[in-house]
């Protein structure tokens, strides 16, 4: 069976799917590929901005035994990722990275205890947001996925990954996308099937 993909999202689990030696080369992360975790797509709500405790989706997570990667995918024509207006993913990459080195499920016993313990900090480093409280699947769900990445991660070491897909067969060979201060670019090549936009998943 042949499956064909088409935008960031095809590319993505292509280039995870296919990829991960180089990708962790890239990296320079030594990590055995049966040892790592992939979490693709994780939604922590889609109402973000002000007065919301949501704060979107994630391209994907990868996790090693060396470290978290939060990875971000564009591709190489993306209008936002060419003025370099990646505000709304780095608001949701240090809200994560606070979720993920703050809660601890041997230190709280629920999360509504953890919520009435770390409310403040949040409240002074995040102005503006929410913390997500234990209501409805959200909050069950950012609890699944760190407990996920920490059976396979340790460290609390955090890191923002930009992966920008570039076809081939395009004819600007000047890399324009460029990643916010505190995100690393991975530059990724790929063929499309020939006469369309989609790849070989």
């Amino acid at each position: 069976m042949e499956i064909l993909g088409y935008g960031e999202d095809a590319l993505t689990y292509w280039y995870l799917t296919e990829k991960m030696a180089e990708l962790l080369n890239i990296l320079e992360d030594k990590s055995n590929i049966k040892d790592c975790l992939v979490i693709y797509r994780p939604s922590f709500g889609r109402r973000g901005g002000n007065n919301s405790a949501q704060f979107g989706e994630f391209d994907s997570i990868l996790a090693t035994p060396k470290s978290i990667y939060l990875i971000e995918s564009k591709q190489f024509e993306n209008q936002e990722a060419k003025k370099g207006l990646l505000n709304v993913q780095t608001l949701r990459h240090e809200l994560f990275k606070w979720y993920f080195i703050n809660w601890d499920e041997n230190k709280y016993g629920t999360w509504d205890e953890f919520v009435v313990e770390q409310r403040k900090e949040f409240s002074g480093q995040f102005r503006g947001k929410k913390v997500m409280v234990d209501k409805g699947r959200l909050a069950g769900n950012l609890k699944f996925v760190i407990n996920r990445l920490r059976s396979v991660c340790a460290t609390n070491e955090v890191k923002n990954i930009l992966v920008v897909f570039k076809p081939n067969n395009c004819k600007n060979s000047a890399s324009i996308i460029h990643a916010n201060a505190g995100f690393q670019m991975v530059g990724v090549n790929y063929d499309n099937v020939p006469d369309s936009n989609y790849i070989k998943m």
